[in-house]
């Protein structure tokens, strides 16, 4: 079970490649509206649960799982347009 905050997170993680393409929690930040401690929370939350990884430049990778995960929410959205 993922918590909502983490859902849109994840979500946001997926759609800024389109916007720049090494995706940082400050970037996360940034599209959130959040401060950065915020944004690193929920990387971190997310990295804990096998979503996400970060690599030592700082980006943010989706593991597999993350991407199956945040590929579905994509889908779920655009159905209900």
């Amino acid at each position: 079970n993922v918590p909502p905050l983490l859902l849109q997170s994840l979500d946001a993680i997926y759609r800024l490649p389109g916007e720049c393409p090494r995706v940082s929690a400050v970037h996360l930040a940034e599209r959130l509206g959040v401060e950065l401690p915020q944004a690193e929370e929920r990387t971190g939350a997310l990295e804990g649960m096998g979503l996400l990884g970060t690599e030592t430049s700082g980006r943010i990778v989706f593991t597999p799982e993350g991407e199956r995960l945040a590929l579905g929410l994509m889908i779920i959205v655009l159905s209900r347009r």
